[in-house]
């Protein structure tokens, strides 16, 4: 009902994550509860010293006043890579994990901690293995759209990935995550201290449906978009076709699909919460000539576990 009242909302099945660290992001809200009162800031941020700052006790005991502590492994970029070895194996991961360790990590989890919803945001580990995947379309110039932005963590990589002149579009249903991700990227705080974007780069939030966009309000022509993250489960590739319009010929896709193998009865409780299904984050290509999405071969198998809920 919530997201029914909301202008460009979301078709008609959506997918929440479990919460585990490899779980992806819920695009239904449930109902907040009253956010804390304050949290404690780290110090000018770099990634070890922050780190360091989070392990302290002293420190941690600062946030009792929180709906939800932060835990190390929402910010420990090499127990991360570790954690999910599969998912790098045989992967140089230096250039983007310079990368995540040059945004603060810790303002776009800020909101988790206040709110208690831990749903807003993809694990380090999902990030860190999203940007891997799109690496190979991180340019000067390059134009990426994350489709259920949430906070805008990976808005704000992409331009450091790329560089110059490129140009990061977020979209996402919930009003309140496009207010958060638009102060995110304003703020100087959410990159590490003395780094800077690379010169002429554009990065904009949008509220909107990510499945469905409006290519003319975002300033896309079609197949202008060189990568795509879909931050929420489709149940199958034809719901990409919107956003694949977008993706210029060879352009990078990622997104998680679920198979749809609800239950009739499942299907009959709409609002409801279903049973748990995989769900597997695949990388296409756009087909050279066509709209076709291919799936690159050669791709870890990566399986999150979301519920599938029929709104």
């Amino acid at each position: 009902a919530m997201l029914a009242a909301v202008p460009g909302a979301f078709p008609l099945r959506r997918a929440r994550p479990r919460r585990t660290a490899r779980a992806g992001r819920s695009r239904r809200r449930t109902s907040r509860q009253p956010p804390s009162r304050s949290i404690p800031k780290p110090p000018a941020y770099q990634y070890d010293t922050f780190m360091a700052w989070l392990r302290s006790t002293a420190q941690v005991q600062g946030f009792q006043s929180a709906r939800m502590a932060p835990q190390a492994s929402w910010f420990d970029l090499d127990a991360a890579l570790c954690r999910s070895p599969t998912w790098f194996h045989g992967e140089d991961t230096t250039r983007v994990a310079a990368v995540v360790k040059s945004v603060n990590r810790f303002a776009f989890m800020e909101e988790i901690m206040r709110t208690g919803d831990d749903t807003v945001q993809s694990s380090l580990a999902m990030h860190l293995y999203v940007l891997q995947k799109l690496l190979l379309a991180a340019r000067p110039g390059a134009t990426f759209v994350d489709a259920g932005c949430g906070t805008g963590f990976l808005l704000q990589a992409w331009p450091l990935l790329a560089g110059e002149n490129s140009v990061a579009i977020g979209l996402d249903i919930d009003p309140l995550e496009v207010v958060a991700a638009r102060k995110h990227l304003a703020d100087p705080g959410s990159l590490a201290a003395g780094v800077r974007m690379p010169r002429g780069v554009s990065c904009k939030v949008n509220l909107g449906n990510a499945l469905r966009p409006d290519a003319a309000a975002l300033g896309l022509p079609p197949a202008s978009v060189d990568a795509i993250s879909v931050g929420v489960a489709v149940c199958s590739v034809a719901e990409l076709a919107a956003l694949t319009a977008l993706l210029r010929e060879g352009g990078l896709l990622i997104a998680p699909i679920c198979g749809d193998a609800r239950s009739e009865e499942e299907k009959r409780l709409a609002g409801r919460a279903c049973e748990k299904h995989p769900c597997s984050v695949t990388l296409f290509r756009r087909a050279e000539g066509s709209a076709k999405l291919l799936q690159v071969p050669g791709q870890p198998r990566v399986d999150v576990n979301f519920i599938v809920a029929s709104l």
